[in-house]
């Protein structure tokens, strides 16, 4: 483990003149003086500097004193040690998070570990540390941005043609915000794969403060996860890229040894698993909601139905940015958002949906965060009583959910008042409006003033109509509670069947 990358990264501070091909050959021994058998035995003298070798290649270091190179040779290396214990024991915890942050210490840089499926990630760094927004959003809010998804993605695809076999960390250089990933070091093997024969071994070779390290990894139950190492505290190395393979085997074991456990890396989906069914802690809910910006606010949950060319970054993306104080999560595939409840929320969204050919199901407004799962539901009986852009629950749609259901109950059974089929069929005959009239007067429980408003009817030719239905019907007793149900229950259940509905509602 103690490689020559290593030890070169170790006298990074030193006078130091590295004469290295290959650099995870391990490290032999160190001495003094210019000729360097294989043993590699220290050997005290003055005329020359302080050679570290592996037998064959060599870092001599002047200007240094034996003891100082020494000392920092098994700093460094039992800071090296201490840290691969401590990633032994994180690989037993349900947490990634322990893992990530020994990881951070050991590679001295912010560490991410990203899902590639749902982009939620386990980001450990030092608050100083200068990450690019979009790894401090993830840091803060557990998953990256969604506005940054679809980029990120076309470099994720890139990847993962080029990491072809897993668990080999490459340093990358990510060119721009989300720029095409150009490998630089790694297996030689891989690179000309990815390449052809055109692309030299780079060996042990300087890397610039603009590189990072990525590497895919897949658990033996398919989970696939992306491992960054982020360049923004201490410039990577060729032993940065060494000490990231300890850390990917950790996070294999990790991976496998935690098949089954839920995947989130921190609280970013806190709201997904809520809508699972999964306890989470108060302290945990309102922790999350300040950092979203939703503390102690009325919500709304709005099920996001984007067309099909477009993904749900983009659907999200496009929704954050027009719709303040929401926040997007999945649910099993589908995308939904949890907003503030405000005055003109109804307005904004029939704006968006008609701009970008969206659709939007609001369920009810609720406070406590308990009701996600029930509000997931609710999305969809607003969506499905509609075909509107813009479906909010409301008695209508409830009433619309409850009928079908049963009405594909109850398929094989004819339960519709027979009243109704005879209104129709006397319109039909005689160019009349009866059933509707009933339907009007039902609907505003038999008051005539109100019915002939609706109509649009002088109150005499109500009067007249309402006469004249009673005579078409005769059996029918509009005075019985019971009866009058069953016709409402009727009509709604003859508009789905006949998907007229509308022709009978307000």
């Amino acid at each position: 483990m103690f490689t020559m990358r290593l030890a070169a990264d170790a006298l990074n501070g030193f006078d130091a003149n590295m004469q290295v091909e290959d650099g995870s050959a391990e490290l032999a021994g160190i001495r003094m003086g210019n000729n360097v058998p294989s043993d590699c035995m220290a050997v005290e003298t003055t005329d020359t500097g302080i050679a570290c070798s592996n037998g064959g290649d060599i870092i001599t270091v002047k200007n240094s004193s034996e003891p100082e190179v020494l000392n920092a040779l098994l700093e460094y290396f039992d800071r090296v040690a201490k840290h691969e214990t401590e990633l032994a024991a994180a690989v037993s915890e349900d947490s990634v998070q322990t893992l990530v942050g020994v990881a951070a210490s050991l590679l001295d840089n912010p560490v991410a570990l990203v899902d590639e499926q749902s982009m939620t990630c386990s980001v450990a760094c030092r608050e100083d540390d200068a990450l690019p927004d979009y790894w401090q959003y993830a840091r803060i809010n557990g998953r990256l941005p969604w506005n940054a998804l679809e980029f990120m993605d076309k470099d994720m695809v890139f990847a993962s043609r080029l990491l072809k076999s897993h668990d080999e960390p490459f340093i990358v250089n990510i060119g721009g915000r989300f720029g095409r990933l150009d490998v630089l070091s790694g297996s030689e093997a891989m690179a000309r794969k990815a390449y052809g024969d055109g692309v030299s071994n780079p060996g042990f070779r300087s890397v610039s403060e603009s590189e990072t390290i990525v590497c895919r990894m897949q658990g033996s139950d398919g989970f696939k996860v992306y491992l960054f190492v982020l360049g923004s505290r201490s410039r990577i190395t060729p032993g940065t890229l060494q000490l990231s393979k300890v850390v990917v085997a950790s996070a294999r074991e990790w991976m496998d040894r935690h098949q089954g456990v839920q995947r989130t890396f921190s609280n970013a989906d806190i709201l997904t698993r809520i809508a699972h069914g999964e306890e989470v802690s108060e302290e945990d809910q309102i922790n999350q909601k300040r950092v979203m910006g939703l503390f102690g606010a009325e919500y709304v949950l709005v099920r996001i139905v984007h067309p099909k060319n477009r993904g749900h970054a983009w659907a999200a993306s496009v929704f954050q940015d027009n719709i303040d104080k929401s926040h997007c999560f999945e649910v099993d595939g589908v995308l939904y958002s949890l907003c503030v409840s405000y005055a003109s929320l109804v307005d904004d969204l029939e704006s968006m949906a008609s701009k970008f050919e969206m659709r939007f199901g609001l369920s009810w407004r609720f406070y406590d965060w308990s009701i996600v799962p029930e509000a997931v539901n609710q999305t969809e009986v607003a969506l499905s009583s509609t075909a509107d852009r813009v479906a909010v629950l409301d008695s209508h749609s409830v009433l619309f959910y409850i009928f079908s259901i049963l009405m594909s109950s109850t398929k094989d059974i004819d339960i519709i008042h027979p009243a109704i089929n005879l209104l129709a069929n006397y319109d039909e005959d005689h160019n009349s409006e009866y059933l509707r009239t009933l339907w009007v007067y039902l609907r505003h429980e038999r008051n005539l003033v109100h019915t002939a408003e609706d109509l649009n009817i002088h109150r005499n030719s109500l009067v007249y109509r309402v006469k004249k239905i009673s005579e078409l019907i005769p059996a029918v007793d509009l005075d019985d509670p019971e009866t009058r149900e069953h016709l409402m229950i009727s009509f709604r259940l003859k508009g789905l069947k006949d998907r007229t509905e509308d022709e009978f509602d307000e």
